[in-house]
């Protein structure tokens, strides 16, 4: 599936889409935060692409997914460039007018629980080629469920690090309820992309068991302050 259908499919099913802004920054000297503290955990996954060769639709080149094989995808209006002028980032692409597409396979049935964590790290910067694009970072994303099932609900926080030499890291963390079996991830604007890291985070239902001890709980509290009123 290819950028443009995905957009499609987006417009189909009523996807959240999210732009999100620059609001704070702060100078420092490194890129990396080092991910969630959940990484490597139980049904979680790590992906990581540095864009070290120019194919436009390739693996991650490093990741741990017991679920399936993760996707990257470029669209063609994008260029890569292996460096930039004074500049000690490598492997990076302009996408002016392009996006790139990511696919991230992150439950089955054993999974298939309440909630999941997505948190992705951007390395980037203001490109300033297209007058018609924003020159931010901008990033979306569309949970795949099964189906008949595409209610999701959301929530998006966003950090912005200031780097050396007008780069910026860029970290989102989304949440999703309930938990879909994969996600596409898109990223757009006027800007060079240098770097992606992408950790995902499957929250199972509760055990039988485990759910009757809560209720059995939360109903002898209540017992206790009946009593005690």
């Amino acid at each position: 599936m290819n950028s443009k259908e995905i957009q499609k499919s987006w417009l189909q099913t009523g996807t959240v889409f999210v732009v999100l802004v620059v609001l704070s920054m702060a100078v420092v000297a490194d890129a990396s935060y080092g991910g969630p503290s959940w990484r490597g955990g139980a049904g979680t996954t790590l992906e990581q692409w540095a864009f070290s060769t120019s194919s436009t639709d390739s693996t991650a080149d490093s990741y741990v997914n017991t679920f399936g094989t993760p996707e990257l995808w470029v669209d063609g209006s994008a260029a890569y460039s292996a460096t930039l002028p004074s500049d000690s980032h490598t492997g990076i692409w302009a996408l002016k007018t392009g996006d790139i597409g990511i696919e991230i396979p992150n439950s089955s049935a054993t999974w298939a629980g309440t909630e999941k964590h997505i948190w992705a790290e951007f390395t980037w910067k203001v490109a300033g080629l297209n007058a018609h694009v924003p020159d931010s970072l901008s990033v979306g994303v569309n949970p795949e469920y099964s189906v008949g099932n595409f209610y999701t609900a959301m929530n998006f926080t966003r950090s912005d690090t200031l780097l050396a030499n007008g780069w910026y890291s860029t970290i989102v963390m989304v949440d999703i309820w309930p938990n879909p079996l994969s996600e596409y991830i898109t990223v757009t604007g006027d800007v060079y992309i240098d770097e992606t890291t992408i950790d995902t985070q499957c929250i199972p239902n509760p055990e039988p068991a485990t759910f009757a001890l809560l209720i059995g709980g939360a109903f002898m509290a209540v017992r206790r302050k009946q009593k005690k009123a």
